[in-house]
């Protein structure tokens, strides 16, 4: 105590340093532990806060929890990405979806490539095979009195000569009656023999009875 009987006043004593009020009746100064500790200072303790899923270790320093992708894609999960294949020479896409190429075959021949087939054209007539490798038919000429080439052929056609009408070898004197059988002046001719009547014997080269 201070002063002097009966005026006497405690005497104040203030606390060390952590502590609050005075002495005798001090008490520690409670400090609360910074953002992410649990407890009171100088015992402060982290605060242990598991990672989200799909995440390793514990908060902050979470990782990423790497899963390989499945067979046929890459990457990693879940950003996987189908691994892409290109198609065969001869296709067109991506395995398996592919399709083959369409490709014209050339002048001459019919289909697609790789399953082209000439064209075959046949030769005009009087030839044989295919062309461009067209040979002649070789064909016995016309027989005689005849024109053309086999079997195209044609007649010669002949006039008959002054006083007969029509084409040899059938001639026909002008104005001649039916053959009624033995000669007579007016007698059907035909060519290559003599011509023959009552009255006189004909002798017309080219002609016969």
């Amino acid at each position: 105590f201070t002063g002097v009987q009966p005026n006497c006043t405690p005497i104040v004593r203030p606390c060390p340093p952590g502590f609050t009020g005075v002495q005798p009746n001090c008490k520690p100064i409670v400090k609360p532990c910074p953002p992410g500790f649990t407890g009171v200072q100088p015992n402060c303790k982290p605060i242990v806060k598991p990672c989200p899923r799909g995440f390793t270790g514990v908060q902050p320093n979470c990782k990423p929890i790497v899963k390989p992708c499945p067979r046929g894609f890459t990457g990693v999960q879940p950003n996987c990405k189908p691994i892409v294949k290109p198609c065969p020479r001869g296709f067109t896409g991506v395995q398996p979806n592919c399709t083959p190429i369409v490709r014209p075959c050339p002048p001459g021949f019919t289909g697609v490539q790789p399953n082209c087939k000439r064209i075959v054209r046949p030769c005009p007539p009087g030839f044989i095979g295919v062309q461009p490798n067209c040979k002649r038919i070789v064909r016995p000429p016309c027989p005689p009195g005849f024109v053309g080439v086999p079997p195209n052929c044609k007649r010669v056609v002949r006039p008959c000569p002054p006083g007969f009408i029509g084409v040899q070898p059938n001639c026909k004197r002008v104005g001649a009656p039916p053959n009624r059988g033995g000669a007579n002046p007016n007698q059907l001719f035909k060519p290559n023999g003599l011509g023959i009547n009552k009255a006189q014997r004909f002798n017309r080269p080219g002609f016969r009875n």
